[in-house]
């Protein structure tokens, strides 16, 4: 049975997180919260992958609750969201971990998209601790608190598994912690402008 389980948090008020700090070509981009993004990227994934079930939590229960009547998942704790779970999507702007390694089965893929600060992070050491893919080691090494703070070895880049340079590991406790790339938001922008052209 293939599972999904989704970690999203919304943050609560921006004075309580600072200013953001964005890089000068991002200034303009609208920014998307982690209950807009949620939604898109389930999208995303049902296109690759098929699931049997799916489990959300969120700090704000309306968030959970509304996410699992519009896809037909299920609303519950971050535990019981994650154990047994096959992909875990986290989506936060969490300053301290949620995410607990001692919660993975064996096998499962975490998708850490959240908490893109040197000093915040989503994920504990524990789950810090397989086998970890980001999609830019330099961009992991000064941005991501996850890997920063944990001192977590970096196994490979995305790229590297696709070209074949580093072997993929079927079956290893994967976490793929992807803070974006500029060339991600240029060929989002072309297929946008592509489709708008039709």
């Amino acid at each position: 049975m293939a599972c999904l389980s989704q970690i999203q948090v919304q943050r609560e008020s921006s004075s309580k997180w600072g200013p953001p700090n964005l890089h000068a070509a991002h200034r303009r981009r609208p920014r998307l919260t982690p209950t807009e993004i949620s939604p898109l990227l389930f999208e995303a994934l049902s296109h690759v992958r098929r699931f049997d079930e799916v489990r959300v939590w969120s700090r704000t229960r309306e968030h959970a609750e509304r996410f699992a009547r519009e896809h037909k998942a299920l609303a519950t704790d971050a535990e019981s969201a994650v154990r047994g779970a096959d992909v875990i999507v986290t989506v936060t702007n969490s300053l301290e971990p949620i995410l607990k390694g001692a919660w993975l089965k064996r096998g499962a893929l975490v998708n850490a998209v959240g908490s893109p600060r040197p000093t915040w992070r989503e994920l504990d050491d524990d789950a810090m601790a397989n086998l970890l893919v980001v999609d830019s080691r330099e961009a992991a090494l000064k941005e991501s608190g996850d890997v920063i703070l944990s001192k977590a070895t970096i196994y490979a880049e995305a790229g590297e598994i696709f070209d074949r340079s580093k072997p993929a590991k079927a079956g290893e406790t994967t976490v793929f912690k992807s803070l974006g790339l500029a060339i991600e938001d240029v060929a989002a922008a072309r297929l946008v402008y592509e489709a708008a052209r039709k």
